[in-house]
């Protein structure tokens, strides 16, 4: 299931990464409302395909990952499987597996839940001008 991509210059483009259907539109939908494309995958296989079918989104998107501890780790272990890194933000329970494997992996940030997705949009903007994007 890899989302149709609005834009695909990756200049305000945001891939969210997310195994539960409601979730995903819920963060999707107050990201979109700061004036951010989203490009919905639903686990690490569809990530791996929007990556391979649009490969100019490695080195243009931002990348948010959303895991629960009660899930498997396979979406923060493709983080290290793109060919150029991506900013990337994890969101996870309180859960000290979840923040040491996202550490390891590489994220720039990591949001603990319940998080305002006003905070996010914020974190999307710093990395996106940090020039990581």
């Amino acid at each position: 299931m890899v989302a149709r991509f609005n834009s695909l210059d990756g200049a305000r483009l945001v891939l969210l990464a997310q195994k539960d259907d409601r979730l995903r539109h819920f963060i999707a939908a107050g990201v979109r409302r700061m004036g951010w494309d989203v490009a919905e995958v639903r686990d690490d296989r569809d990530l791996d395909a929007a990556l391979q079918r649009h490969p100019t989104l490695a080195n243009s998107a931002l990348l948010v990952v959303d895991v629960r501890a009660s899930a498997p780790s396979s979406l923060l272990e493709a983080i290290p499987r793109t060919r150029t890194r991506l900013p990337t933000i994890v969101i996870s329970e309180a859960d000290d597996d979840a923040m040491r494997t996202a550490r390891r992996v590489g994220a720039n940030m990591v949001f603990a839940t319940p998080f305002d997705v006003d905070d996010l949009c914020t974190a999307l903007l710093f990395l996106s001008r940090a020039g990581q994007a």
